[in-house]
């Protein structure tokens, strides 16, 4: 055996270590079968559990075991953009409409100061965008505007459907970062085909941005949600549940005063403000206190497919029914 054939089989049994060191490592660092995905945990009278770790969740899809990586509170500044529905009902129905202004009033003043937040208003041909760069006072401004803006009949078709709102929101958190989150305060009502709605998940699943609904409740009696060709309520909880966000009715219809019917129409008392700036309280919080949990999953899904995830192990064992929070649906590969 000649010297060069010995040095020829050394350089060729390293080039395939690093070969199999190399494949390790990339199925290791695979995005497709590693996602992190933000997880809230609460007790059943709605306080968030603190002190989980990897060992307090279980996952499965498709009848096997996710491993669950780490489990950890994520510490990061959040970023939120809240989408305002200015739709023709919403402008005709001062009420609801002001509900929602303040609504998102109430969302901003139990969120921490380094959060940035950004807005954009839809559906109407006149509409409103404040990028993140602008800051929470910009954002707090047009609230305020849209609040005592008088009851108008918007001029023209719908400029920007809810889901075409959804997407500019998607654009606003290009890149994606951990605990990003839209809040879409609207009615839910919107024509648009499913096919496209499922598109609109998919990319909100595969940034790991969740989307909050609020629905105000005068809205309720009116949605389409039965109509094939409309999202409707029943259609956006769908979407909310899947990205791992949650869905919230709040009350828009504030009681007849003595002095006429048209001033309760206009107008939120005191106790209609507090009410709703209390319930906002729980949505801040699952928008801001949420574990980052490191999953692995057994093999690359091929379609968007549901799983499920579960508390075991829970310290001191008296929470029997906690109620977590996940994205109940993982991004297809691309």
């Amino acid at each position: 055996m000649t010297r060069l054939t010995c040095i020829t089989r050394q350089f060729a049994c390293i080039f395939f270590a690093v070969a199999a060191t190399a494949a390790i490592s990339n199925a290791q660092d695979n995005p497709c079968l590693n996602r992190e995905l933000a997880v809230n945990v609460f007790s059943h009278e709605d306080e968030a559990i603190k002190g989980l770790t990897a060992a307090n969740f279980r996952g499965k899809v498709q009848g096997h075991d996710v491993e669950i990586i780490s489990a950890s509170p994520e510490s990061n500044p959040r970023r939120i953009v809240f989408l305002i529905d200015t739709s023709a009902g919403i402008l005709r129905d001062e009420a609801r409409r002001r509900s929602e202004v303040v609504m998102a009033e109430g969302l901003l003043s139990w969120l921490p100061p380094e959060t940035s937040v950004a807005l954009l208003t839809f559906s109407n041909p006149t509409e409103t965008k404040i990028a993140f760069s602008q800051g929470r006072k910009a954002v707090n401004t047009e609230l305020a505007r849209l609040e005592l803006t008088p009851k108008a009949e918007p001029s023209g078709p719908p400029k920007t459907t809810l889901v075409d709102a959804v997407l500019a929101g998607i654009a606003m958190l290009t890149p994606p970062r951990p605990g990003d989150a839209i809040c879409l305060i609207s009615d839910g009502d919107d024509g648009t085909n499913p096919t496209r709605m499922g598109e609109v998940e998919q990319k909100l699943l595969a940034a790991g941005i969740r989307l909050f609904g609020l629905l105000p409740e005068s809205a309720l009696a009116t949605s389409t949600a039965s109509s094939v060709d409309a999202i409707g309520t029943k259609k956006l909880r769908q979407m909310v549940e899947s990205t791992g966000g949650d869905y919230f009715i709040f009350s828009s219809s504030p009681k007849q005063s003595a002095d006429s019917a048209a001033r309760a129409q206009s107008s939120l008392t005191d106790k209609d403000r507090e009410g709703i700036v209390v319930a906002s309280r729980s949505v801040a919080q699952e928008m801001n206190e949420f574990y980052s949990v490191q999953i692995k999953l057994p093999e690359p899904p091929d379609k968007t497919s549901d799983w499920t995830l579960e508390l075991v192990n829970v310290p001191g064992g008296k929470e029997s029914h906690p109620r977590v929070i996940y994205p109940r649906r993982l991004a297809k590969c691309p």
